[in-house]
Order: structure tokens, then sequence, then C-alpha cells
């Protein structure tokens, strides 16, 4: 039997209709530390549903042993650790990697930010007022939590080779990805492709966007006033909207659009397909997903060379454009994908993020993890 942790996220009914056909073998556990704030999870029963601290949750700690493994999805908050330091040593942990358990490390923090960005990221933590540590809310990993893994779960061995270093020796990889191609397109778009001029700039308020050097180049390139750059702005960090707000409507003026709303997916790729180009300006693995969208819906899509996620986008041999090389004056940089480039990206991405395979990986994992 596999137990599965996972918290309250947009993420968690994909895992539940995942694992659906091994339910005998799977347990799928949501952590609260308030059962009435959860609002994403629909599919998980009640009984599922455990609070820090009460009967359940100490019922769960004591019937660890009773489990081939433990599959966390990320690794960030005080009941995880709680949970892999109790473990057994014959029981496995295979953990969902997120991102932000590494990539937000301190020492990787200002690594992944550009220059003009990095500038502006260091005088406001120099400003920032401290305040203190609150004990559910670890701004780190602790190492001894990182170096009990036994497998990482994602889609790219690229990422899992940057981050191995933090794991122990014998870390294994599984391929693993929340959603499918039909997922996050949706089956009322899976045939349709993007057919507007517009640009849409990273997805959220995070400072690892790195929208300054964005904004800079679209104003830079002298963007039609045709065209509108929308920037999703709807969740992240306050300060990074206020300041990405400010600079848009300086440099781009009308052209700057910023979504404020948290929109429903089916919505926001509804408006992607008013784009012809989506640009991540991210140094470090995110917006996987938005990127697989654009990318099926036939939208031109920039990424960073800094990036290790762009490495993995070449490698399976998608057409991608990189910002640092091709985000310039050449006009054909800001249209669409030709439809021959669309349609080899589309069967690469059938190929590896399409139901038949996630099925296989689903398959592999809980083989792999109740030693079958």
């Amino acid at each position: 039997m596999i137990l599965q942790i996972t918290f309250d996220d947009k993420f968690v009914d994909y895992v539940v209709e995942q694992f659906r056909g091994y339910s005998s073998m799977c347990r799928i556990v949501l952590l609260t530390y308030d059962s009435n704030t959860i609002k994403y999870s629909t599919k998980i029963d009640k009984d599922n549903i455990i609070t820090y601290n009460s009967n359940e949750y100490n019922d769960l700690l004591a019937s660890l042993s009773n489990y081939k493994a433990v599959i966390t999805h990320g690794l960030f908050d005080y009941m995880q650790y709680d949970i892999v330091r109790k473990l057994p040593k014959e029981v496995k942990l295979a953990w969902v990697l997120w991102g932000s358990e590494i990539y937000s490390r301190k020492e990787n923090k200002k690594k992944y930010l550009a220059k003009g960005t990095k500038f502006i990221y260091t005088i406001r933590e120099c400003l920032k007022p401290k305040t203190k540590d609150d004990k559910f809310k670890h701004e780190e990993v602790p190492l001894d939590i990182l170096k009990r893994v036994d497998y990482l779960l994602g889609s790219s061995l690229e990422l899992f080779y940057d981050v191995k270093n933090y794991l122990k020796e014998t870390v294994e990889h599984l391929k693993y990805s929340y959603y499918t191609i039909e997922d996050i397109v949706g089956e009322e778009l899976i045939e349709k492709y993007a057919s507007g001029n517009n640009i849409l700039v990273g997805n959220s308020s995070a400072i690892e966007n790195n929208h300054l050097e964005i904004i800079y180049r679209l104003n830079k390139i002298k963007v039609s006033n045709e065209i509108k750059c929308y920037f999703p702005l709807s969740y992240g960090e306050v300060w990074v909207r206020n300041f990405v707000n400010r600079i848009g409507k300086t440099l781009l003026g009308s052209k700057y659009v910023p979504l404020l709303t948290f929109m429903k997916r089916s919505n926001y790729n509804e408006l992607m397909l008013s784009c012809g180009v989506y640009i991540s300006n991210h140094h470090r693995p995110n917006a996987f997903g938005n990127i697989l969208t654009a990318i099926w819906l036939g939208l031109r899509v920039f990424v960073s060379e800094n990036n290790i996620q762009t490495k993995f986008l070449h490698n399976l041999g998608l057409f991608v454009n990189i910002i640092e090389k091709d985000l310039d004056n050449n006009p054909i940089h800001l249209t669409r994908l030709t439809s021959d480039n669309i349609c080899h990206n589309r069967m690469i991405l059938e190929k590896n993020y399409g139901r038949e395979q996630m099925k296989i990986n689903i398959k592999k994992i809980v083989e792999t993890l109740c030693n079958l």
C-alpha cells in the first residue's frame, strides 16, 4: 500500500483520477490545519481529510509502518517533515518536486533572477521589516528531510540531475506529471489553434518571472499599439504586482494589460487563443503547464537560455525560441509558429504527455514503490 500526502491545491483532483485504478493499493490523504478552508479539492472523501494534531493525524503517524512507500506532493510544510521523520527505514519515500523547495532556498533565490530584477529584489530585501519565524512555515526544507528521499518524481531528467546534489546518492527518478495535455488544454480546445497576435507574459506576480527585463525588451522593439501585452498577476507577491504595474504602464502604456483576477483554466486558455506569443522569463523551472499549453495551441513560446527546463524542451525536440537570442525586432519572432512546426510540436507533446503515456507512468510508479 502506498500513502500519498497532499495539501489543498488545484492538482489534487488530478492525482485522485490518475490513481483511481489503483485505489486498493493507494491511499491519498489531504493534510490541513483547518478543514473549513479547503476550496480546491473535491474528490477526496472526508475520511482522508486529516487535520493537524487531531486523533486521525496521530493515528496516521502511528500507522506509517503499514505502508510500503509514501509519496509526498511538494515538500514544504511542518506536517510533511513530521511524517518523513517518523517513517520507518524500510518505507520508501517518493517526492513530487514542485520547485520552490530547492530553487527558493537562500543560496539559490538570487541565482535565478535576471540582473535588473536581482537589483530590485536586493533593495526590497534590505528595506523589508524582519518578522518572527512561524513554526509551521519553514523557509527551507531541512537537509535531513531531503536526504531521506528515495525517489524523485517529475517529467524531466534534466531537472532531476539539477537538484540531485541535495539528495542522497542512491536516489532514483520516476517519470510523472500532474497533467496530461488533454487536462491542461481541455477537451473543448484540444483541436483549436491560436489565431490572435497578442502577447502573454509570465504566470504570476512572483519575482522569478523576471518581468522587468521583458517589459524593457517589449518597449525597445516597439510592439504595435494594436497588440495587447497580458501580464497574469493574480497571485504571488503584492509588492511585485505593484512594481510590475508601475513599470508596465510607464513603458508600454495602453498595450500593458494586467490580469489581476484569478482565471479558471478554461478561460485562461481561451485568452491564449487570442495571442500569438507566450513569454516565460523564468531562469528556473516554472510555469511548465502554461508552456505546454501555449506550445499545443500554436503560440510562439519564448523561454530563457538560463533555465534548465529549456534544455529539456529542446531535448524533446520542441520548437521554442530563446529570449536572449530571438526576442528582438525581427517581425517573424512575434508571430505564431507555422502549421508544420505546430503539428511537429503536437506529436511530441501527445507522445510524452498524452493520457496513454500518463497511464504507463502511473503503472511504473505503483509497481516500483510496491516492489511488484
